[in-house]
């Protein structure tokens, strides 16, 4: 399949003593043209626009590759020939630091802010990667589009996007989430791990997103979900956690699903939320219970909890997500989004857009 479009804004910048220059498709050191192939290259450029951010593995899958089938270990190989040519240290980076299993952060300070190119309308403010040029998908953003206009009537929606590495799955949210314009949206991701993992982590990192854009969510956090507060240590001193821990002595975890439901219905009382859980098939047993527990909660709420997650290893490894799914569509409590490997005409349209 051919390469993603490139950006409309080519990459302009020098960072150390590199010159990156992406309409001219040139890596300069020193003012010495470098060698470096076209698909490192262009995951340079990805990773150069969001400076400091984290860029999750399924995201750069999807600016760089497209939507093709391609692994993990495809996208290792290209940043390790990347680093080669920058002369980047893995342990001691300068330039591309990995994020253990999530995905890679660039580290280098531009010399100039003028060199950087303006943000991109489809560059959303989580921090992903342009969006790589979006094609067919007709139905399944219908789908999403609608579950959104039911939770604008009270209507609370659990919906899967599932699909394989590269299929375009953070792309698609990432469209869908363009159309939506403004909206209150809190985003995390879930990390591979060996072993129980860190309970409620995606959760925990999309109510940190939300805090830092809405003011209104640290009080309300503090009035009705004093559990999960103590989860963020940083919205609070250290003599209210001390309290809130004497309080809370001896709590068990159900009470931490029940002030989660609360806190989510007062909050959309407001406003209708979009949540959005990555990776899901990376998550702990305490993220499926509380998507278990948010599906089955009774009464109206303006929330759509949208999760993406790989089929295949939630199917093959026996995931605890593969049973909840089963059940959530046996008693339509969710409603699920798989992508399909593109048509022959939606690859003749992608190609047509080269």
């Amino acid at each position: 399949m051919a390469r993603p479009q490139p950006h409309p804004t080519p990459v302009l910048l020098d960072f150390g003593e590199f010159e990156l220059d992406e309409a001219n498709a040139c890596l300069l050191r020193d003012g010495q043209a470098l060698a470096l192939a076209p698909t490192p290259f262009l995951l340079l450029c990805v990773l150069a626009r969001q400076p400091g951010s984290l860029v999750s593995k399924d995201a750069l899958l999807d600016a760089v590759w497209g939507h093709r089938f391609v692994s993990d270990s495809v996208l290792k190989t290209a940043i390790s020939d990347l680093r080669k040519v920058l002369g980047d240290d893995p342990k001691h980076p300068r330039f591309i630091e990995t994020v253990s299993r999530r995905g890679y952060r660039f580290l280098a300070v531009p010399s100039s802010a003028a060199s950087m190119p303006p943000a991109s309308p489809a560059v959303s403010a989580a921090g992903s990667p342009p969006l790589p040029s979006f094609i067919g998908r007709i139905d399944e953003v219908t789908r999403l589009q609608r579950a959104w206009e039911r939770t604008g009537g009270g209507q609370r929606a659990v919906v899967w996007l599932a699909g394989e590495p590269g299929i375009g799955k953070t792309t698609l949210i990432e469209h869908f989430l363009a159309g939506l314009g403004g909206i209150a949206c809190a985003r995390g991701h879930c990390m591979e791990h060996f072993g129980t993992g860190e309970p409620y982590l995606p959760v925990l990192e999309a109510l940190a997103d939300l805090c830092r854009s809405d003011p209104t969510l640290p009080p309300l956090l503090r009035d009705v979900a004093p559990t999960w507060l103590l989860q963020l240590p940083w919205l609070s001193s250290t003599e209210e956690r001390d309290a809130l821990r004497r309080e809370l002595a001896g709590v068990g975890p159900e009470r931490m699903l029940r002030e989660f439901g609360e806190l989510l219905d007062r909050y959309t009382e407001v406003r209708p939320l979009l949540l959005v859980t990555e990776d899901l098939h990376w998550s702990d047993r305490a993220t499926v219970q509380l998507i278990n527990y948010m599906a089955r909660r009774r009464g109206p709420a303006r929330l759509m909890w949208l999760s993406s997650f790989r089929l295949a290893e939630v199917v093959a490894l026996d995931h605890p997500l593969s049973s909840l799914r089963h059940e959530l569509r046996l008693q339509r409590l969710c409603e699920e989004v798989v992508l399909d490997p593109f048509s022959e005409t939606e690859v003749a349209d992608y190609v047509a857009l080269r």
